[in-house]
């Protein structure tokens, strides 16, 4: 489906218990039957719902390889609504989701609870426009980590530690609560510090230099980048792997970390992979 005929706005919300729920808007510029839509993360169970703008009625829809789905009977009405909740990764210390803002969206926008602290990487620190101290939007085209930690309210009230520490049986519980105390100051000393630095906005020719610090690009990546150089920033999978002539897989694997990185992206047309040079590192 081209992307001239929809317009897809992403709106992802890390609610206060730490569970990104997902809302995509989509309207439709010309009648259509059916559309195929890329979800922008994987999403529990089999749990989408899909409603029909006007009249919020569930549409019927499949879900092909768990990364696109396929709406039906879209008849009546030119927006349709798509809401699900994503797949956190759950580590020790904090939570994640992965998010592919891809070129098929118009926007894409992260808002999070007041009890969330989000916590990026050095990558994304120039990806990231971040539009408040609860709200970014995601530059299409890249694939993110949204690392975060959800801060819990304590379980005793903090006028009540002296009182529990009379007793060497609660001891233990007084010594857990303190340095439950010490780590919610600490994350909300580095909100506050790393809030400014975020809202510094890097111009690119800096954002570029510094991609082209942190990257370690192999042979083969380097000289695709080179034949994207030469034929002006777009070539077709099939003539990369005649140009090159090395095996498939090896030249797929090359194309999608080059792709992960941010600086190349894949464009479907039709039934060709069309390789788009993103980061010119060198210009």
């Amino acid at each position: 489906m081209s992307t001239l005929l929809l317009t897809v706005i992403v709106l992802i919300n890390i609610t206060s218990g730490g569970l990104p729920i997902v809302n995509m808007h989509i309207t439709l510029h010309r009648p259509t039957y059916l559309i195929n839509i890329t979800l922008p993360t994987l999403f529990i169970d089999k749990m989408i719902y899909v409603r029909d703008g006007c009249t919020g009625t569930l549409l019927p829809y499949s879900i092909i390889n768990n990364s696109y789905i396929q709406i039906l009977n879209i008849v009546n009405c030119s927006t349709i609504q798509i809401s699900y909740v994503a797949m956190p990764n759950i580590t020790n210390m904090s939570l994640g989701v992965t998010i592919y803002a891809r070129s098929l969206y118009n926007r894409t926008i992260i808002t999070w609870s007041k009890n969330i602290i989000i916590i990026p990487t050095e990558r994304e620190l120039y990806l990231i426009r971040f539009l408040s101290q609860r709200e970014a939007e995601l530059e299409n085209g890249h694939r993110y980590y949204i690392k975060y930690i959800v801060l819990l309210p304590l379980s005793r009230p903090i006028e009540n530690i002296h009182q529990i520490s009379k007793t060497s049986s609660k001891k233990k519980e007084t010594n857990n609560t303190i340095i439950y105390i010490a780590l919610i100051i600490t994350l909300l000393a580095v909100d506050v510090i790393l809030w400014p630095l975020l809202k510094k906005k890097r111009s690119s020719k800096e954002r570029i230099e510094e991609i082209k610090e942190i990257e370690d690009l192999s042979e083969i990546e380097k000289k695709i980048i080179n034949i994207l150089r030469q034929r002006g920033g777009t070539v077709l999978q099939s003539e990369l792997y005649r140009i090159l002539g090395i095996p498939r897989t090896t030249l797929w694997r090359a194309v999608k970390r080059l792709e992960e990185r941010g600086i190349v992206k894949i464009e479907k047309i039709n039934r060709l992979n069309r390789i788009v040079l993103v980061e010119d590192l060198e210009k």
